[in-house]
């Protein structure tokens, strides 16, 4: 990352925060298909150790296309298709 701004996240316990770079970046996403996505413009956070895991936000992805929540089956479905 070149251009990055330093931010503090954190998440459900809000005690613990996480050292990350902004950015904005490309990026593509893969289903299990192996249908792939067009180039998307995201907002993405880096952190700055290896010992956290990689999440992705949904901020810029899921105001753009079809984001749906079964929480009976305790699973999200993102549309890129439609």
């Amino acid at each position: 990352m070149e251009n990055f701004a330093p931010v503090k996240l954190s998440g459900i316990s809000p005690e613990i925060e996480v050292d990350a770079g902004l950015t904005r970046a490309g990026l593509r996403l893969h289903d299990e298909a192996g249908k792939t996505t067009r180039e998307l413009k995201a907002w993405i956070a880096i952190a700055e150790k290896d010992n956290v895991p990689a999440i992705l936000g949904l901020k810029d992805v899921s105001d753009m296309h079809d984001f749906r929540v079964d929480s009976k089956r305790k699973m999200f479905y993102l549309d890129f298709w439609k």
